[in-house]
């Protein structure tokens, strides 16, 4: 079931709110989009990767010879880049609210700066694998932790989470030291 956000002209006032936060960035531009949240003295991340692959999509479903051929690439595995909107919480939590309320700030973006309806209410929320704090109040440092791990080793957090669809076969673990290992065949203990 795909939920409808109202007419993009409608304003809302959340999004009315945080419009000028980004009046001199393109952010459908941008690979990801990191939003440190604080919900009830709880801190956690939100991100938004790849905002363009949905005004792509929805540039090209105005062309029908191009939805035809974007229909065989989606069968062929080869058309499979969407966006995405993924949190990361220390203490283990869903936030499909939050999620929700991204989606319509993308397509309110879209539509105050770029002039373009677009549906984001169909972006897919995931919940991002990640440590779990041992206590209530380490928060902020994992959050500070994901995403410089995000921004480091993107390719290796997106492909371990689901996210990147790699034909490799990549076997990750941290050792007992903190380092990672990424490798084809899998990791060898040192």
């Amino acid at each position: 079931m795909t939920r409808k956000f109202a007419a993009a002209d409608e304003s809302w006032p959340a999004y009315d709110a945080v419009k000028r936060w980004t009046k001199k960035a393109e952010i459908f531009n941008k690979k990801f989009i990191v939003i440190p949240v604080n919900e009830s003295y709880h801190w956690y991340l939100a991100v938004i990767y790849n905002p363009r692959a949905t005004l792509d999509r929805a540039r090209a479903a105005r062309f029908r010879h191009y939805r035809q051929l974007q229909a065989s690439l989606l069968d062929l595995g080869v058309l499979t880049i969407r966006t995405w909107i993924i949190t990361f919480d220390s203490m283990g939590s869903r936030h499909p609210s939050v999620a929700t309320n991204l989606q319509r700030w993308l397509q309110c973006e879209a539509k105050d700066k770029l002039g373009e309806d677009a549906d984001f209410a169909s972006v897919p929320y995931l919940e991002g694998k990640c440590l779990e704090q041992p206590n209530f109040y380490d928060c902020g440092l994992y959050l500070i932790h994901f995403a410089k791990q995000l921004l480091r080793n993107s390719e290796e957090v997106l492909r371990f989470i689901g996210v990147s669809r790699s034909r490799r076969n990549i076997h990750v673990w941290r050792r007992a030291n903190g380092t990672v290992c990424a490798s084809d065949s899998g990791c060898r203990r040192s």
